[in-house]
Parts: C-alpha cells; sequence; structure tokens
C-alpha cells in the first residue's frame, strides 16, 4: 500500500495547527482514556485529515498506540480519499518525538509512515443518514461547516456510538448543553468542548 503524501509546505505550521486543543487532549483527556483496555477512537467529519493523524501521534506518544483503533469518516466521498493526506505545528503541541519519525521528506512531498496509518480505519460515513457502527472511548467532533440539522442529528449518533464515561469532544460554539441529550453529560473542562457521557 502506497503511504499518503502532501504538498510539503512547513509541515511544522499545521498538523497541530489547533495548540490548545491538543495540549488539552494530551494533558487532560488522554489520562482518562487510560483506564479503558483497548481505546477507541472516531473522528466524525475529517476535513482534510489532519486532525486523525495528529490524534495517531499523540496516542503513540502517550502510551495508548498499540491498544487504539482510529476510525475517521466523512460524508464526502472525496474528502475521504483526500484525508490520507495530513499537514502538520507539532512542537507546540506537546510534540515529544521529531516529525521525522513519523513522516520523510522527498522533493515537495511528505510521506507518512506506514506504522502511523497502521490502526486508522478511514471511510465514507454520513451521520445523517448512516447508523452507528462501533462503540468509542472517544468521539471527535470538530466539521468545520455542518448545517444545525446536521450537527444535532451527529451528536444523536455520537451519543448512541459513546461508551458510558466516554468523551465526546466538539468544535467550539457547539455546544451539548443546548441538545436534548445534554443532561447525560458533563462538563470535563468547564466552558471548553470536552464532555463525558455520565447517563
Amino acid at each position: 500500500m502506497n503511504e499518503p503524501a502532501l504538498a510539503a509546505t512547513s509541515p511544522e505550521a499545521l498538523l497541530f495547527e489547533d495548540v490548545g486543543f491538543y495540549r488539552t487532549l494530551r494533558d487532560e483527556l488522554v489520562p482518562r482514556l487510560r483506564s479503558w483496555p483497548s481505546v477507541r477512537v472516531w473522528h466524525a467529519g475529517i476535513d482534510s485529515g489532519e486532525e486523525v493523524y495528529a490524534t495517531g501521534i499523540l496516542l503513540r506518544e502517550e502510551g495508548l498506540w498499540q491498544r487504539s483503533t482510529l476510525w475517521a469518516t466523512d460524508p464526502d466521498e472525496a474528502r475521504v480519499r483526500r484525508a490520507e493526506r495530513a499537514e502538520f505545528a507539532y512542537r507546540a503541541s506537546g510534540g515529544r518525538s521529531s516529525l521525522e519519525e513519523y513522516s520523510s521528506v522527498s522533493g515537495d512531498s511528505l510521506t507518512f509512515a506506514e506504522r502511523l496509518r497502521e490502526r486508522i480505519t478511514f471511510f465514507q460515513h454520513d451521520p445523517s443518514a448512516d447508523a452507528s457502527f462501533a462503540e468509542f472511548q472517544l468521539i471527535v467532533y470538530r466539521p468545520r461547516s455542518a448545517s444545525q440539522k446536521e450537527r444535532g442529528r451527529a451528536l444523536q449518533l455520537a451519543h448512541e456510538s459513546l461508551s458510558r464515561f466516554g468523551i465526546l469532544v466538539l468544535r467550539d460554539g457547539i455546544r451539548i448543553e443546548q441538545h436534548p441529550l445534554g443532561t447525560r453529560y458533563e462538563a470535563l473542562l468547564p466552558g471548553r468542548w470536552a464532555f463525558r457521557r455520565v447517563a
């Protein structure tokens, strides 16, 4: 299988672009994930795919990689095909190694190591039409654009797919408290975007 490649325009500047999100995931949420014998992670709505690779790197560095499996889905088939391309601000988000461990640069392409992809599955999935396909300990739902109706359906599906005490991560501006299921969640980081299912 060919390794995914992308244009190598300052990879350090893009993969961990949302530094605050990855710092919080690493420092606040990963310790909670350690309590499960296996960790299933669903990135629902992958845009260009960088968050999936960044999460994989983070789980590897935190010692959870061998017991983690990641699913990356999006309703747009073209985005799913492009998701094997990711763009990389690694050190600022707490990176513990160097990007060379996970990728190589050749000419104008950055290629991800096969070992980074071995536990990631990409496929097309539309939360507005498709059913839940597994139970997860961490669901990341951070689409850049989604209608209120799409968000409502995606949150319902996330709830159906999340194990009790599982963690739901949302993009700033999406509030589980405003959803009918909001009473079944508690904020892990008050005023932020991480919630734990309690019922």
